[in-house]
């Protein structure tokens, strides 16, 4: 649909609040369609508007509880908010759904860490080993685990990514320091 794409681009411009208007009139026109509602809930959660951006992914998974991506994004904004066992229940959801998707997994990681779980290094060693190697995103499965630095971490991710990339380890770095 051409309000999600125009709402992808503008938001890829840092034009936030028209890329939540053209995701709006996306689901003005699709209210049954998950996507508009999974992009409107990253444009939100971007300007820190995390509670409504967690309605949204919520939403989302309502009209496709199928896919994997509402799922992780969920858990992003739950563990932005410390609840901590919502947001691994979500990862575990996301990976659960589609098992070859690597992105959850630091993040599980992350959120498992937080609560204390003892298990968490030794199971992203394991999960991690599952992930393209040297390939995004295993350079954050080393971050986690002591085996690179944030600062090497982000320029790999401009490097790989591209110049203006934002890599999820910086953007989370909160949640491991």
């Amino acid at each position: 649909m051409i309000h999600i794409v125009l709402g992808d681009v503008l938001s890829d411009q840092g034009k936030t609040d028209d890329a939540i208007a053209e995701y709006r009139k996306a689901i003005e026109l699709a209210p049954r369609d998950a996507a508009p509602h999974s992009s409107l809930g990253a444009a939100l959660s971007d300007q820190g508007k995390t509670d409504d951006a967690i309605a949204e992914y919520r939403k989302a998974i309502e009209l496709a509880p199928r896919d994997a991506a509402p799922h992780s994004s969920l858990g992003a904004a739950l563990n932005d908010q410390h609840k901590t066992d919502e947001a691994i229940a979500e990862y575990n959801a996301a990976i659960r759904l589609d098992p070859k998707n690597a992105y959850p997994v630091p993040w599980l990681y992350l959120a498992r860490a937080r609560s204390g779980a003892q298990i968490a290094a030794a199971e992203l060693e394991t999960n991690g080993k599952k992930l393209k190697q040297p390939g995004w995103p295993y350079p954050v499965v080393q971050l986690f685990l002591g085996r690179r630095t944030p600062e090497a971490t982000l320029a790999l991710a401009i490097s790989i990514l591209g110049n203006g990339a934002c890599c999820g380890a910086t953007v989370r770095r909160p949640w491991w320091r």
